[in-house]
């Protein structure tokens, strides 16, 4: 209701914001398919898992940029043509007798249809299209012995992007590939042990995050993450004492840039990358009393 107010927000002279009492609501309708064959024998599965989600009258910020002022003009409205859909093929097994070493896999195949608003001031057709492909593949394989849990996994995700600017007849195609490669741990220590029988409990993951591939080399990055936890629980589990350390080595920047759908870079910078903290949890419960 806000954006359909007729309003002019100049407190940026840059960047002007309307409102647009033409708004009309906007629908989602989604349609989704799934199917699971089991083997309890061997404690495997194989699911599938596909859609269409279709956008009517979906609301989008468009943008028109004025050439001889620098003012670019904000304003919300309606677009017909966006649509995504997706498949994903699911594995998972268990790969020896003890039931201790898991295996899992996931391979999708997306598409989306992007239609929004870009132009110059005076351009008769702002719209403009994004379309991608998206393929993207995740491998776990874990490993638990009593109290103990490893984990290793492998992510990947190509996608192929093209931009298109009906206006001016441009076309922009990029095509970023992101890889993430992690090693996690779980191990509970029979140290401080108490009545419950619960130890002090640690924790540690490893993420090398590798993006490529897109055109402003800032975003081509690599950022190595290590994350660790030690937890110990009190008073028959219900206070939980956990220090947390996020970032250890301090390797994330507090800038992150994205493409979003029409193919600009957005920046974030309020973010703390890096940080300690300490969880103090007390779990209770009342039961209310009988009459």
């Amino acid at each position: 209701m806000l954006n359909m107010v007729n309003t002019f927000f100049d407190y940026d002279p840059l960047n002007i914001q309307m409102g647009n009492g033409n708004l009309k609501n906007s629908f989602k309708h989604r349609f989704v398919v799934n199917y699971k064959i089991g083997q309890k024998s061997h404690n495997q599965y194989i699911r599938f898992d596909g859609g269409v989600n279709i956008h009517q009258n979906q609301i989008v910020r468009g943008q028109t940029y004025d050439p001889r002022t620098g003012v670019t003009y904000y304003q919300y409205a309606n677009v017909k043509g966006n649509w995504d859909s997706w498949g994903q093929l699911s594995f998972g097994r268990m790969l020896d007798a003890q039931n201790r070493l898991w295996f899992e896999t996931r391979t999708g195949l997306s598409y989306t249809h992007y239609v929004g608003i870009s132009a110059l001031l005076g351009e008769s057709n702002g719209k403009s299209v994004v379309t991608s492909w998206s393929f993207p593949i995740r491998t776990l394989l874990r490993y638990r012995l009593n109290k103990l849990t490893v984990s290793g996994n492998f992510n990947y995700a190509k996608t192929w992007n093209k931009y298109i600017v009906h206006s001016r007849g441009s076309e922009t195609h990029f095509q970023p590939t992101t890889i993430q490669y992690g090693l996690s741990g779980q191990y509970e220590i029979p140290i401080l042990q108490g009545s419950d029988g619960r130890g002090l409990q640690i924790a540690t993951d490893m993420v090398l995050y590798v993006k490529r591939g897109y055109g402003d080399s800032s975003m081509n990055t690599n950022d190595f993450v290590w994350n660790a936890s030690i937890a110990k629980s009190l008073w028959k589990n219900k206070v939980v004492v956990k220090l947390e350390g996020f970032d250890i080595l301090n390797q994330l920047s507090n800038i992150y840039s994205t493409v979003d759908a029409q193919g600009r870079v957005e920046t974030w910078r309020n973010m703390v990358p890096s940080f300690v903290m300490l969880h103090l949890q007390w779990h209770f419960s009342r039961l209310p009393k009988k009459k």
